[in-house]
């Protein structure tokens, strides 16, 4: 950690846009939350989001923000290029616009993912590892992979999309197992894919056998997913997050039944998947976690 000593952090993803200011110490207060379709409205989600968080600004003396989004962004850090659930920030100047509209503050922009894992290293104190990888599965499938406590990137800084992997049918895996494709796995009503991913976990918990069968097909897409991230970069400590993360129990047994007819030995004795502690909260700690971490957005 540096001198910095609290930052807000903003998650902007398809269902909702939350924030909050978080202290190096974890602590998080005056968390909000208001739905993207409310802020793509009117002047444009970025013109909003500065009206939204101006107020915390100028009243708590921030110097620091963190944003994150779900998709690709540019290599340099300071745009967004497809964000599939949010299309209105397909190739945006992100921070262009938000370093003239609010000077004097520092800005940071990175994918959810990455940022979420390099939030979970600073924060989790249930982590005692450098190396891991993290999912976050939501609206739709982040990835990431931080290696001696460096966010792995790609050859072009947005390696590790595994949202887009190909299933049997030539369909992104993330239109499967994210909010709308369990919808649709479950048969259950078309309106429920405008409502936030914890509503099918609730009906989970509850017994509803069209969700849970749902989750039972996208526990197995999830391990054939997890089986290539693991071969591909012999990492086997892997933690979930995101809306859907509560229902990770009924997702495993599909999982590890992957992992059984398929994983090689080498792998299956090291393997540990669990849900991280952060919670709702990952993706606020981890765009705030982009102002205090050094060197955060380093390539490995």
């Amino acid at each position: 950690m540096n001198e910095i000593r609290k930052a807000i952090g903003i998650d902007i993803g398809g269902t909702s846009v939350k924030t909050g200011i978080v202290y190096t110490s974890g602590k998080i207060e005056d968390s909000r939350s208001i739905s993207t379709s409310e802020l793509i409205i009117g002047k444009g989600i970025i013109p909003n989001l500065i009206d939204f968080i101006s107020q915390s600004v100028i009243s708590n003396d921030i110097k620091n923000i963190g944003i994150v989004v779900p998709g690709i962004i540019s290599r340099d850090g300071r745009s967004t290029v497809e964000i599939p659930n949010v299309p209105q920030l397909k190739n945006y100047p992100v921070l262009d616009n938000l370093e003239k509209n609010m000077p004097g503050i520092s800005f940071r922009l990175d994918n959810d993912a990455k940022a979420a894992a390099l939030g979970a290293y600073c924060f989790d104190k249930e982590i005692n590892n450098s190396t891991f990888g993290f999912i976050t599965i939501g609206t739709g499938i982040g990835c990431a992979a931080l290696i001696n406590g460096k966010i792995f990137r790609g050859g072009n800084g947005n390696g590790l999309e595994l949202g887009y992997l190909l299933t049997d049918g030539n369909e992104y895996i993330e239109n499967l197992i994210g909010r709308d494709g369990l919808c649709r796995l479950s048969g259950l009503p078309e309106e429920l894919s405008a409502k936030d991913p914890e509503d099918l976990v609730s009906r989970a918990k509850d017994s509803d056998k069209a969700s849970l069968a749902a989750f039972e097909k996208a526990g197995h897409l999830l391990g054939i997913a997890l089986f290539n991230f693991i071969v591909l970069l012999d990492i086997t400590t892997i933690y979930i997050g995101g809306g859907i993360a509560p229902a990770l129990d009924f997702m495993l047994p599909g999982v590890y039944s992957v992992f059984d007819r398929m994983l090689p030995d080498y792998y299956k004795e090291r393997i540990e998947i669990r849900k991280t502690v952060l919670g709702n909260n990952a993706g606020i700690m981890g765009a705030a976690s982009l102002c205090f971490a050094e060197n955060s957005l380093g390539n490995e």
